[in-house]
């Protein structure tokens, strides 16, 4: 059984940060992937299925015996297509100074998971000090505030260049008076190089304040940063700091996201036996230019093969592509104005500059001069009616 118990918790990844704020108060926060909630039984589901785990929240203080428990049954209703989702939640404690140790029990129908660790509550020893660093991303679902901000907790520390960096912060300790309180914002790498460095001068309204920062991660490279905050009350004479350590992934940005679309949708639409959709001449083509707006199929009798012309109205081109070889990978003919395809087909036999104008009519076509201009006509007919 105890073997069992493991393998399941293995299975079951949780992501958890402890926040810490004044006056001993902190927000233990926890990430549970959906998916590895739901059953084979909720997976076939077509309806919105109502996910339920309980949890265990153990604390006590390393130094004494003092502990406590928090425990209770939290779910929430998943619609299809929210696999991928997460649920995100927090634990509310009140703490004095000193070293707390947790253990945090997360169990639903599928498994078990257990996390533990350290809570350090510092005493109260100067007069300007600060909350732990909260990093997230902008919150759009409507689903998430956090201390009265549109702001989602990124757990992981985890972002990608697509993102923009929030960060949220709480100041204690400072004196309300006219004057202004200075906080620094910097980025640096794993090579203590700065990326990013930003000065804010804010007015002091309050003994608490908050302070929030955005940084676009659009420019930065994939890799491990930290995001450094220094604070000075000018008015007081003291200063404070903190940082927190954030991941940057590799990931692709737009264009590069619209490439590896564009493979796939050719991987769907050219295979054939041997090649991939990407590896076809179509499949090249679509690649880099993208759909056509329209694709017209022809056929040659007399020669029997298919013309496949794709319209790009926008560009005010016609792409014109026909399995010359017979080998199930129609081959670029030729790019054409609009409408130059059917004047090439009627005309170009009475031309005697046919192979100057349209040198590729002699591969689709027997083109000779006794090929008349109404036999054309005759053979070229509309490929869905065969």
């Amino acid at each position: 059984m105890a073997i069992l118990l493991l393998y399941l918790i293995s299975l079951f990844p949780l992501t958890v940060d402890v926040y810490r704020f004044d006056d001993g108060y902190a927000e233990l926060w926890y990430e549970i992937p959906v998916a590895q909630m739901l059953s084979e039984n909720d997976y076939s589901q077509q309806d919105t299925v109502f996910l339920q785990y309980t949890y265990r929240l153990g604390v006590h203080h390393i130094a004494d015996s003092d502990s406590a428990t928090i425990s209770g049954v939290k779910g929430a209703s998943i619609s299809p297509g929210c696999q991928n989702d997460y649920f995100i939640d927090y634990i509310p404690l009140h703490l004095y100074p000193g070293t707390f140790r947790y253990d945090l029990h997360i169990a639903s129908g599928t498994g078990v998971f257990v996390f533990r660790n350290d809570i350090h509550i510092l005493p109260d020893t100067s007069t300007l000090k600060c909350s732990d660093l909260v990093l997230g991303r902008k919150e759009t679902s409507g689903n998430m505030v956090f201390h009265g901000y549109a702001l989602n907790p990124i757990l992981k520390h985890s972002f990608s260049r697509r993102d923009t960096l929030l960060s949220f912060l709480e100041l204690y300790g400072l004196i309300p008076d006219s004057l202004f309180y200075t906080i620094r914002y910097t980025v640096i790498d794993s090579t203590e190089t700065r990326r990013f460095e930003k000065v804010h001068k804010r007015l002091k309204h309050d003994f608490t304040q908050i302070d929030t920062n955005s940084i676009v991660l659009a420019d930065f490279a994939s890799g491990q940063y930290q995001l450094a905050v220094h604070i000075e009350d000018s008015s007081s004479g003291t200063t404070v700091a903190c940082r927190q350590y954030f991941y940057l992934a590799e990931t692709k940005l737009p264009a590069e996201i619209s490439m590896e679309q564009r493979y796939r949708e050719a991987d769907n639409l050219f295979a054939t036996s041997t090649l991939r959709g990407r590896d076809t001449k179509r499949g090249q083509y679509y690649s880099e230019f993208g759909p056509p707006d329209e694709i017209e199929k022809l056929a040659l009798a007399e020669s029997g093969l298919i013309l496949e012309v794709w319209h790009y109205y926008r560009e005010g081109n016609d792409v014109l592509f026909s399995d010359i070889a017979g080998d199930d990978n129609p081959r670029l003919i030729t790019e054409l104005r609009p409408g130059e395809l059917m004047t090439a087909l009627e005309f170009g036999p009475q031309d005697p500059n046919w192979y100057i104008k349209w040198p590729w009519l002699e591969l689709i076509m027997p083109l000779t001069r006794d090929y008349k201009t109404e036999d054309i006509k005759e053979d070229l007919i509309d490929a869905e009616d065969q």
